[in-house]
């Protein structure tokens, strides 16, 4: 052994004490763990069944976002956390909704905002699921936070959106989730159709706002910033996010103010224009006195105006009688029944006998009726009653002149008085020679009465007969009235809706016989006075014009007849106005030249006497009567006017009604109800003492409900969570 190294005897012993505590080390450790640290450990297992029951909720997640899919309707999840019970279903009555609005209300729907969360143990606050997306919140719930993003998109103006209308509640760790595809489509439609339909101005929305009321608001507040890139506001009592997008944010087609949508009812866009002055129009309704209207949205658009007469809205007429000799009537059988009693040679007043007065008055007739469509015949009666036949043939009727003359003369002054029958063979005579459409009359002609009083009961008889056969009987007393059975004659007349008249001397008698054929031949029409129209534009005049030729409907100087009742409907005046032209539309009445007037194939009949009238239409107008009625007796009404502001009814029987019948078609709740860019205008004036009204229905450019925009896109998943 080298001098200088000692061997230390204890070594052996330090390598066993040095094992010995090293156990020791170890075993107190362990102790210690066990002692001091086992919440620690539960905060470990805690970590894990937390992120278990997290990648759960992200697979039932996925599974939820699979049912708002056409194919899928029921799907299943494995829960993985410890705690499934932990796990549950809050309805949207407790978990909060979504609501989605037009135009600041005016269109609304309430979305459901169910939730499936999970209470994380230890006061970590909560893990949930809320309409496709995943959320965070603090167990204070100050603060929440978007884990996964829920299923609301905006792009390009317009919103997607799929909520879930969840019920049940988890209870075992396997999870099955049922659909239910019938309400679930119900629930869509119904908020689709409220928010398109619930006022006509959300066609073309102005604005929109999403509300949503959840505990998880503040994350939602975040994620509805960050996808709109508009601000939010939040209200912490209602826990609520609410973001308000101007129309700058909707889709192009939505903004009114870079497009030819026109809402008359905006004051931003359009005015009426009264006495020089605008006059601001109330959002849905005005009426006023107006001399123009004017479109004005500041971009140098061009708009298309469109006036059109309502077809049974031209009210300017009224019932006269029409000279027949000037328009279409109905033909004429007339059978004279002169008296060939011996008294008839007695001397007129004035000259002559009675009998060549009677004859010269019907020659007079005879000389004035229609030779192409009327015809007379010529009955006489003393004792008996005699046929007088035309040149001594067997024709009873004739239509020549003077072949009338010549049967005229051949009228005899002998005998008695038999009336009866006289009648009697008139009757006859029409009998044997109707013709259908024919109007058919009797002038039944007496200087005396019945020579045998009982012959006045058959007279009667005879008259009932010709009532009876649609025969006129008009009865002429003449020579001394003291003569003359005037009673008998007036029944006999009456009888048939005739007339009695009396003449002492022949000037008054021609004078009857002529206003009996005044009388017969005039027809008791509705008259139509003539008006055109006229839409001015930035000074220029704008004529009715119908698209195609229509040789029926008459034309005004050069411009169509808008009250010409063969058409009652078509006309319209158009023309391109831009942005600022003032827009001015009139109407222009004449009166009819004499004998101007055709009567036409349209009829209308009082309900209360049961008598039809034709209307009558002018074929050439009196240009020195015309009378242009200023846009000053004009109203203007806009969609919403109220029922109560339109004019009080004042029409006549054969015209129509302006609330029930004119613009009944345009009238809902009580109000008018237009599109956007439509009004009613109504001209109400006096012509020749008697009210006048016209009815146009105006347009310009387009209106909100004729391009609707759709801003929001919505699904609702309704759906069974459990078994």
């Amino acid at each position: 052994m080298p001098p200088g190294l000692t061997r230390l005897d204890d070594r052996g012993v330090s390598e066993v004490v040095g094992y010995v505590l090293l156990i020791g080390v170890v075993t107190a450790g362990i102790v210690s763990i066990l002692l001091l640290g086992g919440s620690l450990v539960d905060d470990i297992k805690g970590d894990i069944g937390d992120e278990s029951t997290a990648v759960s909720l992200g697979s039932a997640n996925e599974r939820l976002s699979a049912l708002s899919g056409t194919r899928v309707n029921s799907t299943r999840f494995q829960f993985r956390g410890e705690n499934p019970s932990d796990v549950r279903v809050r309805s949207n009555a407790s978990a909060g909704h979504i609501r989605l609005a037009i135009n600041d209300g005016k269109c609304a729907a309430t979305l459901p905002l169910s939730s499936i969360e999970y209470e994380r143990g230890g006061g970590k606050g909560v893990i949930a699921l809320q309409a496709g997306g995943r959320f965070t919140k603090t167990a204070s719930g100050e603060s929440s936070a978007v884990v996964e993003p829920p299923s609301l998109t905006a792009t390009n103006g317009t919103i997607d959106i799929t909520t879930y209308d969840l019920e049940g509640s988890v209870d075992d760790s396997t999870v099955r989730i049922r659909k239910n595809t019938s309400l679930s489509a119900s629930q869509g439609l119904d908020a689709e159709n409220q928010l398109r339909s619930g006022h006509p101005s959300c066609s073309r929305p102005d604005n929109a706002t999403i509300t949503v009321q959840s505990t998880y608001y503040r994350a939602w507040a975040s994620y509805l910033e960050g996808e709109t890139g508009v601000a939010v506001t939040t209200d912490a009592g209602n826990e609520t996010a609410r973001v308000h997008l101007d129309q700058n944010w909707l889709p192009r087609a939505a903004n009114d103010s870079a497009n030819q949508v026109v809402n008359l009812s905006d004051d931003s866009m359009a005015s009426v224009i009264s006495d020089g002055a605008p006059v601001s129009a109330p959002a849905y309704s005005y009426s006023s006195t107006t001399d123009n209207l004017q479109v004005d949205k500041g971009v140098g658009n061009n708009y298309t105006a469109i006036a059109v007469p309502l077809g049974n809205g031209t009210q300017s007429s009224y019932i006269r009688d029409v000279d027949g000799d000037t328009v279409y009537r109905q033909p004429l059988d007339v059978v004279f029944v002169i008296d060939e009693s011996g008294s008839m040679a007695n001397s007129a007043a004035g000259g002559g006998s009675k009998s060549a007065a009677a004859k010269r008055a019907a020659k007079n007739f005879t000389a004035e009726i229609n030779t192409t469509t009327d015809r007379a015949a010529f009955v006489g009666f003393n004792y008996t009653g005699t046929y007088h036949r035309v040149d001594g043939s067997e024709r009873y009727f004739t239509n020549d002149t003077a072949r009338a003359n010549a049967t005229i003369d051949t009228y005899d002054d002998d005998g008695g008085t038999a009336i009866n029958l006289g009648l009697d063979k008139a009757n006859t005579v029409h009998d044997f020679g109707e013709r259908p459409g024919t109007r058919k009359v009797v002038i039944l002609l007496s200087d005396g009465k019945n020579s045998d009083a009982s012959d006045d009961g058959p007279t009667v008889a005879q008259a009932e007969r010709a009532g009876e056969n649609n025969v006129t009987v008009f009865t002429i007393g003449f020579g001394e009235e003291s003569d003359i059975d005037k009673q008998l004659l007036k029944d006999v007349a009456s009888e048939t809706g005739g007339e009695y008249r009396f003449a002492d001397n022949a000037t008054e008698l021609n004078g009857i016989f002529r206003n009996i054929l005044s009388n017969i031949t005039s027809v008791s029409a509705i008259v139509h006075r003539p008006t055109t129209g006229q839409l001015s534009i930035g000074g220029q005049r704008i004529r009715p014009k119908l698209g195609y030729s229509n040789p029926n409907i008459n034309r005004i100087n050069g411009s169509y007849d808008i009250n010409d009742p063969r058409y009652r409907g078509g006309f319209e005046f158009s023309a391109s106005a831009a942005d600022g032209n003032l827009i001015n539309v009139s109407a222009v009445s004449y009166e009819c030249k004499p004998g101007a007037y055709q009567l036409t194939d349209v009829f209308v009949t009082n309900s209360t006497t049961n008598r039809t009238y034709r209307r009558v239409r002018c074929t050439d107008v009196d240009n020195s009567t015309k009378q242009v009625v200023s846009p000053d007796e004009a109203e203007v009404f806009l969609d919403g006017a109220s029922v109560s502001e339109l004019p009080d009814d004042d029409e006549t029987w054969y015209q129509s009604d302006l609330q029930n019948d004119t613009l009944a078609p345009y009238i809902s709740g009580g109000e008018l109800d237009l599109r956007s860019n439509e009004a009613i205008i109504l001209f109400k004036y006096t012509t020749g003492g008697e009210t006048s009204r016209i009815v146009l229905r105006y347009q310009i450019g387009l209106s909100k409900s004729q391009s609707a925009v759709d801003v929001f896109d919505v699904k609702t998943v309704a759906a069974t969570v459990g078994d």
